[in-house]
């Protein structure tokens, strides 16, 4: 199981890395922000490496693990689900899963 209280915490707190962009100028998190952290987090747990280690700062470019060179198919969920840009995210959870 993995937990994130942060936005427990109140509006404007978020777990760094984590969170995308756009949570930072929105009041309220959206349910597409939570698939956000989820891609961030499969990113994490696949490469080793941190969020910050990941993203590359200058381009806000995902610098993608060398273990999903040959995985197409999770390469491109993961895309969606750390994507910039709400109408190439998925929306939803079930949308996600189809």
């Amino acid at each position: 199981v993995l937990l994130d209280f942060g936005l427990v915490c109140g509006p404007g707190f978020v777990t760094p890395g984590y969170a995308p962009p756009e949570r930072l100028r929105s009041p309220l998190p959206e349910p597409w922000m939570d698939l956000h952290s989820l891609g961030v987090t499969a990113l994490v747990l696949l490469s080793g490496e941190p969020p910050q280690g990941l993203l590359d700062p200058g381009s806000l470019e995902w610098r993608w693990p060398a273990c999903l060179a040959s995985e197409a198919p999770l390469r491109q969920l993961l895309a969606r689900l750390v994507g910039e840009g709400g109408e190439r995210r998925f929306g939803s959870a079930s949308q996600a899963l189809a």
